[in-house]
């Protein structure tokens, strides 16, 4: 769990909207029902494997979509499959991108490459 509450477990990251961000792993031929509220998005991206999820099949590096479709989130591993849950309340604002970077404008932009590019962005640990 990275951020948000999902499953009794709460994320350590802070959000100023809520959200939930989860990496969750699933051996060959079993399901996870997430209960996410209906009022969020969100998105189920495949990291490694593929699998289901309601009615549509997806495979390694492909993003299965839910705007606001209602209280969950179910995902059964056609392979073992590691996938990110990514939901939260639509914020309806601007939205400027550049590569990896999502702002609301494009000084934000800038602002975001510069601080990557001096190492600002800071680093990424894998836990076991």
């Amino acid at each position: 769990m990275v951020a948000g509450e999902l499953l009794g477990a709460r994320g350590p990251a802070v959000s100023y909207t809520p959200i939930i961000a989860a990496h969750v792993k699933l051996e060959a031929g079993t399901s996870v029902e997430v209960q996410v509220p209906a009022s969020f998005n969100a998105y189920v991206y495949a990291v490694r494997g593929g699998g289901r999820s309601s009615t549509v099949s997806f495979a390694k590096n492909q993003l299965v979509e839910y705007r606001r479709d209602g209280g969950s989130v179910q995902v059964t591993a056609s392979e073992a499959l590691d996938f990110l849950l990514l939901a939260g309340e639509p914020i309806d604002e601007p939205v400027v991108s550049w590569g990896p970077f999502v702002m609301n404008t494009r000084e934000e932009i800038v602002q975001a490459r510069d601080d990557y590019l001096a190492g600002r962005m800071g680093t990424l640990e894998e836990r076991t």
